[in-house]
Parts: C-alpha cells; sequence; structure tokens
C-alpha cells in the first residue's frame, strides 16, 4: 500500500432478500469494498459457526452491523490501515449511521 495514502473511504453493505416477510426463511449477507480490499459473506446465526458475531437473526440491519464490525476487527488487526490520517466508513442504513454516532 502506498505510503502517500492519507485517507480511505470504506463503503460497507448488508441485504436479505424477503427482510420484511416473516413466512419464508431468509439468508442475509454483508459486503464490504474499498481501494484495498473488498469481502462479503453471509449472517450467521448459530453460536457454533465460527465466524458468529451475536446476530439472532437474518435481516437488512443484521447484515449492516455484520459489515461495520468486520471492517473495524480488519481495521484494528491489519498492519497497513495505522497508515492512513483519516477512515471514513460509509454504510447506507440510519439503523447503523444512528447507532454509530450515539457511540462514538
Amino acid at each position: 500500500m502506498p505510503a502517500q495514502w492519507k485517507s480511505i473511504d470504506i463503503s460497507i453493505d448488508g441485504s436479505c432478500p424477503n427482510n420484511q416477510r416473516k413466512d419464508v426463511a431468509k439468508q442475509a449477507g454483508w459486503g464490504i469494498t474499498c481501494s484495498v480490499f473488498e469481502a462479503y459473506g453471509p449472517v450467521q446465526t448459530q453460536t457454533t459457526e465460527p465466524h458468529f458475531l451475536g446476530a439472532e437473526k437474518q435481516s437488512n440491519n443484521t447484515g449492516e452491523l455484520s459489515a461495520a464490525i468486520i471492517t473495524i476487527a480488519v481495521l484494528l488487526t491489519s498492519p497497513d490501515f495505522p497508515n492512513f490520517d483519516e477512515i471514513v466508513l460509509r454504510p447506507d442504513s440510519t439503523y447503523v449511521i444512528n447507532l454509530g454516532e450515539k457511540t462514538i
């Protein structure tokens, strides 16, 4: 990663087909993208799964929260990210935005 990079924008999203329906099985997912990496995967609701993050149900919100949590974990564990002066996390969910504004 070039040393001159001072800022990075990271977009996150969650998705869940049939999110509002209670009569069908659902599978939520999450996605992360930026200039240096991208990742995606399913929301895990089983405590025995290796990537379980605490989600109790499949929904757009748990997808978006999973993306946020995984992004923060990558930021805290990657040796490349301390080189940035600014990290901008861009969720498209008001749920996650409001949560971040209340806790940060």
